[in-house]
């Protein structure tokens, strides 16, 4: 599941639980540790010495975005001919990249069907003024009617756990949706509906207690404080762990129960079978469907369909999100890497700013001859790491493999 980046170095990366939906990376100690490893079809990572460098352009609606960028692209009119379906943002939570990598895919396939996508890491919308609400209930991005629009991918961390980027979000919506537990919530839920309405009941009564009492689930809870936001949820996860897409169900009740109008039911992949095939028969069958029927006038696609430029034999190729530029003055060995601030690293490659080179001091093979397939016991000594890497019991490592150089220059040239 984990996208392809170029990387310059053969590392091992740093923190992490095993997760559901997202592959998950790796962990620490001051000892060798030992690693019984099956074999698989490993992920190769192109690096390249060839001077040229790639550079992102930007296509309105389809670039990862900062919030606060977000916030100041929208304040322009939006072309309606082109975007009918007006703005749609994705919001994902994700710990390794596979949400983030849908949340693009979404995006990429916006214009087609009529909407202004942006795409929002979750822990960006912290730092908007007013916290996580002002960002998704974002005034510049509401329709005529004053709502907004929001897709929620949601991986889950660990045994029910938020990923890394989504805690804050989803502590948030717990708190104002009265929710304690991360995956016992349906139980809990119905235990608070019977005692409001009992409450209510005594209340008819004039029996009602202190005027003091907010329930069960503190003064926090806020059954309004969503309203005016539409949404879906595609929730990732691992059938092999017991609290199977936790963080999605629990984003698409929670936001449910503080106001917020459910646009379609939650969907949910299975890493365990076909996590990619789940996600595009939910987005195909039900997502953009279910925009377009809720968003888009009739009619709006079939002028849009109509205007749109041809290749000229009817089949337009996607537009590709990258552009090669090709560096004729410099030789190969001056070309350096441009320094990246840590605050604009994607979340999916921000382990290859952090991991840290380990020796492999032991690798031999477990299985006979006879056995089909490969079982390797390997020993990598983290001990040279230092404070920055150390291993607790049931940490696991992510690997990142470098291909050979004489192979990089072939492909690339």
């Amino acid at each position: 599941e984990e996208p392809i980046h170029p990387t310059t170095r053969p590392t091992i990366i740093t923190r992490t639980k095993m997760g559901e939906g997202d592959e998950i990376m790796a962990d620490d100690s001051a000892l060798p540790l030992v690693l019984a490893a099956a074999s698989g079809v490993a992920t190769l990572l192109l690096a390249s010495g060839l001077a040229f460098a790639l550079t992102r352009r930007s296509k309105g609606g389809t670039a990862h975005t900062k919030q606060t960028e977000v916030a100041e692209a929208v304040v322009e009119e939006l072309d309606m001919e082109k975007y009918p379906g007006g703005h749609l943002t994705i919001y994902y939570g994700s710990q390794t990249g596979t949400a983030e990598s849908f949340a693009q895919q979404i995006a990429r396939e916006g214009e087609d069907n009529g909407f202004m996508v942006h795409v929002v890491d979750l822990e960006d919308t912290e730092d908007e003024d007013g916290g996580p609400r002002q960002a998704i209930l974002d005034g510049g991005k509401r329709d005529e009617h004053g709502r907004s629009r929001a897709v929620f991918l949601m991986a889950t961390y660990g045994e029910g756990e938020p990923t890394d980027n989504a805690a804050q979000f989803v502590n948030l919506i717990k708190s104002k949706s009265g929710i304690k537990s991360n995956y016992n919530f349906e139980a809990e839920l119905a235990e608070m509906d019977a005692a409001n309405a009992a409450d209510y009941g005594e209340e008819k009564k004039g029996e009602a207690g202190d005027d003091d009492d907010d329930g069960a689930n503190g003064g926090d809870v806020d059954a309004s404080y969503f309203n005016g936001l539409v949404y879906s949820v595609f929730a990732l996860g691992n059938r092999q762990y017991e609290h199977f897409c936790a963080m999605g169900k629990l984003t698409d009740v929670a936001l449910g129960r503080c106001g917020a109008e459910r646009l379609t039911e939650a969907g949910t992949g299975d890493d365990d079978s076909d996590l990619e095939g789940d996600f595009e028969n939910w987005k195909d069958n039900v997502m953009w469907p279910s925009l377009k029927r809720r968003f888009v006038a009739e009619g709006a696609m079939d002028k849009k369909v109509a205007a749109a430029p041809t290749n000229g034999v009817g089949n337009d190729l996607p537009e590709c999100q990258y552009v090669v530029e090709y560096v004729t003055d410099m030789s190969p060995g001056d070309a350096k890497a441009d320094i990246v601030k840590s605050d604009e690293i994607h979340a999916s490659t921000r382990h290859y700013f952090t991991a840290m080179d380990c020796p492999v001091k032991v690798s031999r093979e477990l299985r006979t001859d006879k056995d089909p397939g490969s079982t390797v016991h390997m020993e990598i000594d983290i001990s040279k790491a230092g404070d920055d890497l150390r291993y607790q019991t049931a940490d696991n490592l992510g690997v990142l493999p470098v291909n050979d150089d004489d192979v990089v220059e072939a492909v690339a040239g």
